[in-house]
């Protein structure tokens, strides 16, 4: 096939399917993009004071229907103009001068002067104990201004009005870093990272392959991005809060970075009342793509069912596949430390009672240690096996046994 024809197949697979339809439009209220975007019909919070401080042009809308995109929809904050999110990513160093100043809250954390900040303000009280929310970061500073000392950075900060607390929760991992190109990237915190590629008609056979990996970057023109992150904050039912979404370039005002929050994700609730939480169900279901996969909700409680392939007689885990799942539910984990998980091992009915006991036991241990290496603390995890005595299928044809060796993981709430 000439490549021409190759590459008009290509992209005519992929408009067909919708995969290039990113949308960014600038220059809305901020009062329209609070209420009727970020914050969720169902929760209980009432808002007032809405604020935005930048150019107009660093904040929008966004929309994406595409199967592979990140977030659907939602609100895009940008330190230049939120247009040049849309791809393809044909360009690595897209940047774009507002002319607005910096930051004072971000210039005492950053590396450098801060310039082109967009910050976006309001003030809310709820009924609840808990507020949540959903976000990815991007940017064009991947990957050739890792540990350059020049990141692009931004704050979500929670401020009590009452007691005068603040606490930034635009942060990731046991050790609460900052979320930045320096502390996210293929090196560090690689769980967290997503590479986008090249866009260029010489890929075009890649693209066939990958059609995913293809679309994120004909819809995206940033270099790199974070998975999809999870966020909140305990809180004081009916106290006055204000929440500050800050982003602004550091050091210089060129290569763009850019904050996606997610429509409807601004949410309240009660924790000791979620033993299955929406939020996380939301978050399995969105990023456990995979069709071997399974996700219950059972009574109180969410299960993840995983066909794990594991070695004849072993514990081992082989499959990359299966330390991928792994890695994003230690990384939804990450986000939500009053999770606690019970790890399930189950055999077909192949083996004696004892042998399949000790199988299931060990590789119950495997996954509950896999999680651990992830930075889920042993203190929020059990570990059991039940050999054959809990089968989804029958044990006499192949295909049923082989959804009976499978391992479960049970969440719910501290």
């Amino acid at each position: 096939m000439k490549p021409i024809i190759l590459i008009s197949f290509l992209l005519l697979s992929l408009l067909s399917n919708g995969q290039t339809a990113l949308n960014v439009r600038a220059d809305l209220h901020p009062s329209f993009l609070v209420k009727r975007l970020l914050i969720s019909p169902e929760s209980d919070i009432e808002v007032e004071n809405i604020q935005y401080t930048g150019n107009k042009y660093s904040l929008g809308a966004f929309s994406n229907p595409s199967k592979y995109n990140l977030i659907k929809k939602g609100i895009i904050m940008s330190t230049g103009h939120v247009e040049d999110a849309v791809g393809p990513n044909d360009e690595g160093n897209v940047g774009r001068r507002m002319g607005t100043p910096g930051d004072v809250a971000l210039d005492r954390i950053a590396s450098g002067p801060t310039f082109d900040a967009s910050k976006l303000s309001f003030e809310f009280s709820s009924a609840s104990d808990s507020i949540f929310f959903r976000y990815f970061f991007a940017s064009e500073e991947y990957p050739e201004y890792v540990n350059k000392e020049v990141n692009d950075i931004f704050i979500f900060e929670l401020l009590n009005l009452s007691t005068g607390e603040k606490n930034n929760l635009a942060v990731v991992g046991n050790k609460k870093e900052l979320v930045t190109v320096d502390n996210i990237n293929s090196r560090k915190n690689a769980e967290y990272y997503i590479e986008n590629a090249y866009w260029s008609p010489d890929n075009a056979e890649q693209w066939m392959k990958e059609p995913g990996k293809g679309a994120l970057a004909l819809n995206y023109q940033f270099d790199g991005f974070t998975n999809i992150l999870s966020t909140g904050s305990a809180i004081v039912p009916n106290q006055k809060y204000k929440i500050t979404f800050t982003i602004a370039d550091v050091g210089d005002d060129l290569y763009d970075s850019a904050v996606f929050l997610e429509e409807g994700s601004f949410g309240s609730g009660n924790r000791q009342s979620r033993s299955a939480p929406k939020e996380l169900l939301k978050s399995l279901n969105t990023e456990l793509i995979d069709q071997s996969v399974e996700i219950l909700e059972v009574k109180n409680e969410i299960i993840v069912r995983l066909n794990i392939p594991f070695r004849f007689d072993s514990d081992e885990i082989k499959s990359d596949q299966s330390m991928m799942e792994l890695n994003v539910i230690a990384r939804i984990l990450r986000m939500d430390e009053g999770v606690l998980i019970k790890v399930e091992g189950h055999t077909d009915g192949m083996g004696s009672v004892g042998y399949n006991d000790d199988l299931s036991e060990r590789r119950a241990a495997t996954v509950k240690a896999y999680l651990e290496s992830k930075g889920i603390e042993a203190g929020r995890m059990t570990s059991e096996g039940f050999a054959d005595r809990q089968p989804i299928s029958d044990n006499i044809t192949e295909s049923g046994r082989r959804k009976n060796r499978r391992v479960e993981l049970r969440f719910f709430v501290n």
